[in-house]
């Protein structure tokens, strides 16, 4: 990295350097090798480096403007200055490499439980639903088989005191088939093979439900938390993924956790509605462009030449070379 940024004096006719937010800050924290400094003035300026990060969070020393992220999370922030410059991404070319399986030629009444541990079934403030849910599923939904890709975690459990429930308690092997932790390349082509996607609480946000729906599988997408005034508004939801909850059957399914009746409604519909590929929007790989050129429009000098002199008249914030 640091070669390839000697080669390019003051950054000219590089508009914006992208790292991942741990590069970010190992850059920063060596200010005579990577970026634009009084000891260090053939490397490009800080204003020029921008970091990708998954999370609200600021994850870049100059702050929020320069943390691009895979949401719009502008909703949650309490104004422009903090809240991440919004990217995206598209999960279109990750998707062209699995072909579309055709919904006859799929695991009949496969819904895929969206987890990587068998500990995000232990009762937790993010557990979407109990494991009486997936039994009862299994007695009056007609022909649904759960399946889940999912490592045996006891021990990580144990140590945050989580109880792992038992396979009888989701109604028996018959019910809830477990195919263990699966290789990237093989969890996509199980998810291709499914009627729907379960989502069960966690992980946030994961691009997975963005695959499926490329994949023609319909997502369940767990309501966390709501407003009781409003318990149907989905402004006020926090969801599993916040970036499908304006989404509408017969693609995303918003159900409110511990809601049997809808779990159970969500199953049946989605299982008997199957979808073609769907790419949400914003979700493209032509939109994702057409931002990255907006983005690279801005004045960033302009904006870093404010922060600097906002910095120096609060004494508050780190200084950097312009």
């Amino acid at each position: 990295m640091y070669r390839v940024l000697a080669g390019n004096t003051n950054g000219d006719g590089v508009p914006a350097i992208i790292m991942s937010d741990e590069h970010i800050f190992n850059c920063w924290d060596e200010p005579n090798r990577c970026v634009k400094s009084s000891g260090n003035p053939d490397s490009p300026p800080i204003w020029k480096f921008f970091s990708f990060h998954f999370w609200p969070n600021a994850q870049h020393p100059l702050g929020h403007p320069w943390t691009l992220s895979p949401e719009d999370y502008s909703p949650i922030a309490q104004g422009p200055r903090d809240t991440n410059t919004f990217l995206g991404y598209s999960i279109e070319p990750s998707c062209d490499l699995q072909p579309f399986v055709p919904h006859e030629e799929r695991v009949p009444g496969r819904v895929y439980a969206m987890t990587k541990r068998l500990s995000y079934f232990a009762p937790q403030p993010d557990r979407a639903w109990p494991p009486s849910f997936f039994a009862s599923a299994a007695r009056r939904v007609r022909g649904v088989q759960f399946t889940i890709g999912a490592a045996n975690d006891t021990k990580f459990a144990a140590h945050w005191h989580l109880e792992i429930p038992q396979m009888s308690e989701f109604g028996g092997e018959g019910v809830m088939k477990n195919l263990g932790l699966l290789e990237r390349d093989a969890f996509v082509r199980e998810v291709a093979r499914s009627k729907v996607l379960l989502g069960v609480g966690r992980p946030a946000i994961s691009p997975t439900p963005y695959q499926a729906l490329c994949l023609g599988v319909p997502f369940i997408n767990p309501i966390l938390d709501w407003d009781p005034r409003a318990p149907n508004e989905p402004k006020t939801w926090n969801t599993q993924h916040n970036g499908l909850r304006e989404l509408k059957p017969p693609y995303v399914y918003n159900v409110h956790k511990d809601d049997e009746v809808g779990f159970l409604g969500a199953i049946a519909r989605a299982l008997d509605t199957p979808i073609p590929r769907y790419i949400p929007p914003g979700k493209s790989l032509s939109e994702v462009a057409v931002r990255l050129h907006t983005i690279l429009q801005r004045d960033w000098r302009y904006e870093a030449e404010e922060l600097l002199g906002e910095r120096i008249r609060t004494k508050k914030g780190e200084r950097f070379t312009l």
